[in-house]
């Protein structure tokens, strides 16, 4: 009788995609060395013709059994005005649902946050500029950038890193920043791959 083969885990990676498709090629020829690949943007997730695109995508986290989510200066598709995308809304249930995780943050949006995190309050809180008149009014964000396209970027990456939870409440909340390609490669090899 031939051994029972053993089905590969399923990764789903979780990405913007536009900017980042040379990527995604390389991490699926990685990955798919010892996992089975959902991946969007290589057509690997699985797909329910009665489902809307965001319910495939939010079931395809519920079913795989390792999650990578990479947050780049893009914020993905799927943006509704006041709504989180669809990147944001995989990342976030794969925290919910407490899967097995990993999460890279690219430095640009690291350093934004760092760098932006004094001023990024509530509007009635601020920050705030004085007008011609010398009254106070609300700064206004620059809505796209190239480094940054969507300051909810920011909002994703504090969200993944738990921000404003006690310390000794977070768990699962490693984002490992990177600078290129290279990096991403190697921390993933480093992760997933020994």
């Amino acid at each position: 009788m031939p051994p029972i083969k053993q089905r590969k885990e399923r990764l789903m990676v979780s990405s913007s995609v536009y900017g980042n498709q040379q990527l995604l090629d390389q991490l699926y020829a990685v990955l798919s060395s010892k996992y089975e690949v959902w991946m969007s943007h290589k057509g690997t997730l699985p797909v329910n013709s009665g489902l809307s695109n965001f319910d495939n995508c939010l079931q395809a986290v519920e079913q795989c059994d390792i999650f990578l989510g990479i947050i780049t200066g893009h914020y993905g598709s799927g943006q509704t005005r006041g709504e989180p995308g669809i990147t944001h809304l995989e990342m976030r249930k794969a925290v919910e649902l407490e899967k097995r995780r990993f999460f890279l943050v690219h430095q640009y949006v690291d350093l934004a946050r760092q760098f932006l995190k004094p001023y990024r309050l509530l509007p009635q809180e601020g920050p705030f500029k004085r007008d011609g008149q010398g009254n106070l009014e609300l700064i206004a964000w620059p809505a796209r950038h190239a480094l940054m396209d969507d300051m909810r970027v920011l909002d994703l990456y504090g969200e993944i890193r738990q921000e404003g939870m006690p310390l000794a409440q977070q768990k699962g909340n490693w984002v490992q920043p990177y600078n290129d390609d290279a990096d991403v490669l190697r921390i993933v090899k480093a992760q997933l791959l020994t």
